[in-house]
């Protein structure tokens, strides 16, 4: 014969599962060693047939899932002030998490000289500028007397003169760009922060 829990008995006899406890617990209802009641046990059919109930005709009732039904509902939103546009948290959750990868990732370009400030780049520029312009105002003043008289002993000014003076202000510019390269070389991100 059938077996039914707690549950279906209460639905079968028209009362709460606390009262089917109680008939237990008094006797006049019967749990097998399952917790079931065993509708072929004869206390249980005896109970059932005072109550007027015919076990042929019985329809037992389906076990609903355990737990409280919940109805499906879509998942809640989150409207963000600023953007006005509404995620879901888990949305916001993923763009948190891309946001702070990307910042890390930038922090170790920054550690990699990658990117430098542009104050710093500014200052370079600047300072490369007036490097170059007062070594050529030197180079300038003491060299012309050198050449002047290279081209008055020679009489004209020949393509050896010309291409020792382009070298002598070709290698002064080489040579400042390599004192500004340098400086941007030993740059040290942590001391100068970038602000991120």
């Amino acid at each position: 014969m059938k077996k039914i829990n707690g549950k279906q008995m209460s639905e079968i006899l028209s009362i709460s599962p606390q009262a089917v406890n109680g008939l237990t617990t008094r006797g006049r209802l019967v749990r097998d060693n399952s917790g079931m009641y065993d509708l072929s046990n004869k206390e249980n059919r005896s109970f059932l047939k005072e109550r007027n109930i015919d076990i042929k005709k019985i329809s037992i009732p389906e076990t609903p899932a355990p737990g409280r039904p919940v109805a499906n509902r879509s998942q809640g939103k989150i409207k963000t002030v600023i953007s006005g546009i509404e995620k879901s948290g888990a949305e916001l959750t993923r763009e948190l998490t891309q946001k702070k990868i990307e910042k890390l990732n930038f922090e170790m370009e920054v550690k990699k000289k990658k990117y430098l400030p542009t104050d710093f780049i500014e200052n370079q520029l600047v300072s490369y500028i007036a490097k170059l312009n007062s070594n050529i105002e030197r180079t300038a003043a003491t060299s012309i007397k050198d050449m002047g008289k290279k081209i008055l002993d020679a009489g004209e000014v020949n393509s050896a003169m010309i291409t020792e003076w382009t070298n002598l202000f070709l290698a002064l510019c080489h040579n400042t760009k390599i004192q500004v390269l340098n400086e941007i070389k030993n740059f040290n991100p942590q001391e100068n922060k970038i602000k991120i």
